[in-house]
């Protein structure tokens, strides 16, 4: 799931293929708790404190600020970047990948993207790689929704469904990210 807050916070959140559990708060409270956050120091913060039943990936951006956060109960990671292209799908890829049970869709879809990011200039272009049905697909059979975040245009772009380039819809989020 995507958010965007009043706070100009953007989170995106993936489950990951590992999932160790104790008793703590579920992951989805957690991700609810990070929209409250004025900052991407208070979202630390929660993943400091907060004892978690179970990890989530929640990528964090505000402003020109992009932090990878993956977790699982008892540990977390933070990789924190100066906004530029970044993907992250359904498995660890910090130092916290020892962890992982293995997700080779996931990886083969990782690496695709990873591969051809270098040849991304435009939302157009980024459109035409989501929307990429060859093997391994980028977005899974089963995906509901598509969406890419335009910084600089303070925009969102949304495919209901399937992405295909003219399936998306172009939302302002000049409100917001200001």
């Amino acid at each position: 799931s995507i958010s965007v807050t009043s706070n100009g916070l953007i989170q995106a959140v993936n489950d990951l293929q590992h999932q160790d559990a104790q008793l703590g708060v579920p992951k989805k409270f957690i991700a609810r708790a990070i929209l409250d956050c004025k900052t991407l120091e208070n979202a630390e913060e929660i993943m400091r404190k907060i004892p978690r039943a179970a990890g989530f990936n929640h990528v964090l951006i505000q402003g020109a600020r992009l932090w990878n956060i993956e977790s699982s109960a008892k540990e977390y990671f933070i990789e924190k970047l100066e906004l530029k292209k970044y993907v992250h799908t359904n498995h660890y890829v910090t130092e916290l990948k020892r962890i992982d049970k293995g997700n080779q869709e996931s990886e083969n879809r990782y690496a695709k993207v990873k591969e051809r990011l270098g040849d991304i200039y435009s939302v157009e272009d980024m459109k035409q790689l989501l929307s990429d049905r060859s093997d391994p697909r980028i977005c899974r059979e089963g995906t509901i929704g598509s969406v890419i975040i335009d910084m600089p245009n303070k925009a969102a772009h949304i495919a209901y469904g399937q992405p295909a380039p003219d399936a998306y819809m172009e939302y302002s989020l000049e409100h917001v990210l200001r």
